[in-house]
């Protein structure tokens, strides 16, 4: 009976370390939105300290003020992923965004263009959790998705033209998304850092992240599971 009890204590305590894994290096603290609309008390910045002329200009004639700069909103950053990029963060090249605008709410947005590599969302390396993202306009080409997990690895999801003008709950898709250090979208037809689809457009706005969120629970009861099994295995074994 002392080695089952043995078992089921080191069991459980697996179970708390894995449960509080994903929230390890969390230093996002609460729910933050990136709307791009420049105001008073949610400004928009450029990395360099410049600060974004707002609204944004949404004429898409002018020529876009800090070619390769991030712009910084409430603790997001939305940069471009340059045309050759092969490694994450490789954004401040030849890659830009365009100012453009939301039509279901007559506010600023911000796409990326067949003529750039793709874009970038993340909060400085810090772990957080991607909740949802307006999408206004998705030319007929699919826009892959990445995440890429605070554990280590990727994993990515094709968002389709049938999601323009809506907000997809990226959380509520893939439960991955709740622990991740940086979302990379790109034209799936082209590739990371490739020249996308001739008219390849990707409009965007309201980009809500949060604090990470646990993978659930189910995960983890899985998880027990497979280790209780384990361990009897192992106690059946020496008492042979």
């Amino acid at each position: 009976m002392n080695k089952i009890n043995h078992v089921f204590k080191h069991t459980f305590k697996l179970i708390f370390l894995l449960s509080n894994l994903t929230m390890a290096n969390a230093a996002v603290v609460g729910e933050h939105t990136m709307n791009f609309d420049n105001t008073t008390d949610n400004p928009v910045f450029f990395d360099n300290g410049t600060t974004v002329f707002g609204p944004l200009d949404i004429n898409p004639s002018v020529p876009v003020p800090d070619v390769g700069a991030s712009l910084i909103q409430d603790g997001i950053r939305n940069a471009p992923i340059g045309i050759g990029s092969s490694a994450p963060l490789d954004n401040q090249g030849n890659g830009h965004l365009h100012y453009t605008f939301n039509f279901s709410d007559n506010s600023t947005a911000v796409a990326f263009q067949a003529d750039v590599g793709g874009a970038s969302i993340y909060a400085d390396g810090s772990s957080f959790a991607f909740k949802s993202m307006f999408f206004a306009a998705i030319s007929d080409h699919d826009v892959n998705v990445t995440g890429y997990q605070t554990g280590g690895g990727s994993f990515s999801n094709l968002i389709s033209s049938s999601a323009t003008n809506s907000t997809v709950d990226f959380l509520g898709l893939d439960a991955r998304y709740g622990d991740v250090t940086l979302i990379e979208m790109w034209f799936d037809s082209t590739g990371r850092g490739a020249i996308g689809p001739i008219g390849g457009t990707a409009t965007y706005d309201n980009i809500v992240i949060s604090s990470p969120v646990p993978l659930p629970a189910a995960f983890y009861l899985f998880m027990s599971g497979l280790i209780g099994l384990l361990s009897f295995h192992k106690l059946d074994k020496y008492s042979e």
